[in-house]
């Protein structure tokens, strides 16, 4: 009874570590795997060191139709913005997906 309550809670803790992975733009079955054969412990020390996955986030954030790339800069801005952060330039009127829609 005690090796299942212990499994339970070490597979527990590997789901949670590897959902967080995921949540930084990294694969959840790398993680998954890696805390499930070494140590949940492990996998989160692995996970601190490798820090966010910047440019899958980057592409998350595109497709969800979070954010957009300046045309001038190449940096991701916000979709509704109308002037970069960046490069303080005004952004042209390309329209969204869903400005498409509506007409």
């Amino acid at each position: 009874m005690t090796f299942i309550i212990i499994a339970f809670f070490w597979i527990s803790l590997v789901i949670i570590f590897a959902l967080a992975a995921k949540d930084k733009g990294h694969p959840f079955q790398s993680y998954f795997l890696l805390g499930l054969f070494f140590s949940p412990i492990v996998s989160f020390m692995v996970l601190l060191v490798c820090g966010e996955n910047k440019e899958e986030l980057r592409i998350r954030n595109i497709k969800n139709i979070n954010s957009k790339i300046c045309p001038f800069c190449d940096n991701e801005i916000r979709v509704k913005a109308t002037v970069c952060q960046y490069c303080c330039r005004d952004l042209p009127n390309i329209p969204t997906t869903t400005d498409e829609t509506k007409n």
